[in-house]
Order: C-alpha cells, then sequence, then structure tokens
C-alpha cells in the first residue's frame, strides 16, 4: 500500500499538467478579431469598429465646406477637430452597433477619430457623386453659398417652408413704409443669419425646420406701428 500511493500522486500532478498544456493549446488556436476596440488598433476609444484590410481615403462630399471629426460615432460625442475641404482622411474601419453610419479615422499618436459617413466620398469618387435635387425656392439655388441654404434647396419640405415664409413676407415688406419697414427688413436679416447656423451634421435639418416655423409665425403676428404715414388723416381745412 505504502508503495502504490507515491504513483497514485505522481499520475495526478502529470494529469494537471496535462489539463494545462490543453488549455493553452486552445487558447493558442483561437481565431484572432477584426473589430477593434479600446486594447488594441484604437487605444483612445473604446467604440467598436470593423477594421478594412487597407486603408483608404476619403474627403468631404462635394459641395461641403466642413464637417467634424469627433471623438466617438455620435453627434453628442466631443469634437476633436473640423475637417478641412481638400484634406485627405485615412480611414481604418466603419463603427459598428450603435456606431452604425461612422467612419474610423486614423489620426496622429495612434488614435482614432469618427466622421459620419454620409459627409465624405471615397477619394476619386466625389467628381462622380450624384448631384442632389433642387426643389424651387425663394433664392437662387445655384448660388447659393450656406450649407443651410445648399440643404434646403435639396429638401422638399424645406424648400416648402421657404416659399411660405416668403409668400408671406415680401408682400408685407411691400406693405410697409418708413420704421415699418425697416423694422420688418432687420427682422428678416438677422432671422436669415440665425437660420443659417443650422448646418453641419443631421440635426441641422431639425433646426432649419423649427427656424421656418417660428419665422411664418412670427410673420402672421407682425403689427405695423400705429403712425403709419399712409394712414394719417388728411389736414382740415381752417
Amino acid at each position: 500500500m505504502s508503495a502504490s500511493a507515491p504513483n497514485k500522486n505522481t499520475g495526478c500532478v502529470w494529469a494537471f499538467f496535462g489539463v494545462i498544456a490543453l488549455i493553452a493549446i486552445i487558447a493558442s488556436c483561437r481565431p484572432s478579431s477584426n473589430v477593434g476596440t479600446s486594447d488594441d488598433a484604437n487605444s483612445s476609444s473604446s467604440f467598436p469598429y470593423t477594421s478594412f484590410e487597407e486603408p483608404k481615403t476619403y474627403v468631404l462630399a462635394a459641395a461641403r465646406k466642413k464637417a467634424n471629426l469627433r471623438q466617438g460615432p455620435d453627434t453628442a460625442q466631443v469634437v476633436l477637430r473640423q475637417v478641412a475641404p481638400n484634406e485627405n482622411l485615412s480611414v481604418i474601419g466603419r463603427a459598428t452597433g450603435a456606431g452604425s453610419g461612422w467612419l474610423v479615422v486614423s489620426l496622429d499618436g495612434g488614435n482614432v477619430g469618427f466622421i459620419k459617413e454620409s459627409l465624405v466620398t471615397l477619394k476619386g469618387e466625389e467628381e462622380v457623386a450624384p448631384r442632389a435635387q433642387t426643389f424651387q425656392t425663394s433664392f437662387n439655388c445655384t448660388k447659393a453659398t450656406e450649407d443651410a441654404e445648399r440643404l434646403i434647396c435639396s429638401d422638399r419640405a424645406l424648400a416648402a417652408s421657404d416659399l411660405t415664409m416668403a409668400e408671406l413676407y415680401e408682400p408685407l415688406r411691400h406693405s410697409l413704409s418708413g420704421n415699418d419697414r425697416k423694422r420688418l427688413v432687420s427682422e428678416q436679416q438677422a432671422w436669415v443669419l440665425e437660420r443659417n447656423r443650422c448646418s453641419g451634421e443631421q440635426e441641422a435639418a431639425s433646426c432649419l425646420s423649427q427656424q421656418y416655423q417660428l419665422r411664418i409665425i412670427n410673420l402672421q403676428l407682425f403689427q405695423p406701428s400705429e403712425t403709419q404715414e399712409a394712414t394719417s388723416p388728411a389736414m382740415e381745412d381752417n
């Protein structure tokens, strides 16, 4: 009995090491993932993304002046910087899950940023991008210089709101004179500046819609002063 005990213990030890070796072999055979995380290619972000086999060069879509490069795939994320026209972006992947629709841009120091895929195009394809449909507006869309104006021209609902606003503004302007007309024109110019701040990304359409709704209501409620020269009573003869 005493001679067989050491042999039994030795067998248990060898079995233990055999299990450890088997686990190590299985672990080494696991396929590598092609999804970036904060532990590998993307050391500064915890947002998952699928990596491209080769980096791709993207530029801003035609007619865009600028776009935001963000810390994460969401418009609520911090803006790292703005992308300039004709700037080459080295895109290494596409965000997955909740970040769908965003591209992953390689930055200095092994970091990454995120940009909406709808704002950029693959370099070399920007000249053949389909031209956006243009709807009738109160201004000349071929001379549009602001991002907000281009969006209005390409959006049926916003273009209709622009025409509705103009149908209220122009007759009202022609019906006024003096200080009332100056006040109306000044208010319209200030509103246009505020409207044109609705630019950037997906939230711009909602912002513009709200701006038009407010302006239409204000025009409907516009009250001229009581001292209109056109309505002043004629002087009586003495």
